[in-house]
């Protein structure tokens, strides 16, 4: 199981650093509604942040690869 820190979501989406902690703590309390737990406290499972978000976990992932090539360049 892969899961997402906010600093992903600030590179998938564009939002500030505690916006991303925002929606992370939305998104686990959508699944605890639900009855499901997520394992890791800051984190979200990948699958169901693409889902809650409709993108592809491709294309998330090749935006993470991006910018980690950009860091590294710099």
């Amino acid at each position: 199981m892969q899961f997402y820190g906010a600093p992903d979501l600030v590179t998938i989406l564009g939002v500030s650093r505690s916006k991303a902690y925002e929606i992370i703590r939305d998104l686990i309390s959508d699944l605890e509604q639900m009855g499901k737990l997520s394992p890791k406290a800051g984190k979200i499972q990948k699958t169901y942040f693409c889902e809650r978000f409709m993108l592809n976990p491709d294309d998330c992932d090749k935006l993470l690869q991006n910018s980690n090539q950009e860091k590294e360049a710099i």
